[in-house]
C-alpha cells in the first residue's frame, strides 16, 4: 500500500486570517478502508508585513582619496530577516543575513555614488530603502599659511585651507 502525498494551499485571508508565529493550523484527517480515522496537524505562520530598514554612509563629506562606508540595517518582527543587500551604482555590492551589513570602498575624485539597500524577510517580503548619494570631491587647491615675522616657533599656529570641487 502506498501513501499518497497531500498538498494543501493556504490562500490570502481565506484559511488563516491571523498574522504571527504559530497562529494558523491545518488538520488532515484520513479514513482507511476499515473506517479507522488518522489525523495529522501542522501549525504554521503567516507574514504579510514587509521588513523595515535604513541605509546611510560615512563620512558625510568625502574628499579624494578617502574611503567611505555604507551601512544598511534591517529588522523584521514576524518571520525574521533573510538577507540585506547593498546596491552601489546599479550593482549588488554585498549582502548578509545579519544586521547591520556594511560595504567599504573608495572611488576616484569626481565620482558620484548612488546606493540603496534591499531588505528581505524569511517569508519573501521585501523593503527597498530610499537612494543615497555620495559625491567624491576633487582637491582643487590647498594653501598653508606663513610663519609670523621672525620665523615659526613652537606653539605657533598655521592655517591650512583646502578647496574641493565635485
Amino acid at each position: 500500500m502506498t501513501t499518497p502525498d497531500v498538498l494543501i494551499n493556504v490562500g490570502n485571508l481565506e484559511n488563516c486570517r491571523d498574522q504571527g508565529a504559530g497562529t494558523c493550523k491545518v488538520v488532515a484527517i484520513v479514513e482507511d478502508e476499515n473506517g479507522l480515522l488518522t489525523n495529522a496537524s501542522r501549525t504554521f505562520s503567516i507574514d504579510w508585513t514587509n521588513p523595515t530598514g535604513t541605509v546611510s554612509h560615512i563620512p558625510s563629506e568625502i574628499g579624494s582619496p578617502t574611503f567611505f562606508t555604507i551601512t544598511a540595517q534591517g529588522s523584521d518582527a514576524n518571520s525574521g530577516l533573510y538577507q540585506i543587500t547593498i546596491n552601489v551604482n546599479g550593482t549588488n555590492a554585498t549582502s548578509g543575513a545579519l544586521s547591520p551589513v556594511t560595504f567599504t570602498a573608495n572611488k576616484p575624485a569626481g565620482t558620484v555614488i548612488q546606493y540603496f539597500a534591499t531588505i528581505a524577510d524569511n517569508a519573501g517580503n521585501t523593503f527597498i530603502t530610499s537612494t543615497g548619494t555620495i559625491n567624491v570631491c576633487k582637491l582643487q587647491s590647498i594653501s598653508v599659511g606663513t610663519c609670523p615675522v621672525g620665523g615659526c616657533r613652537q606653539g605657533d599656529t598655521l592655517s591650512v585651507n583646502a578647496v574641493y570641487n565635485g
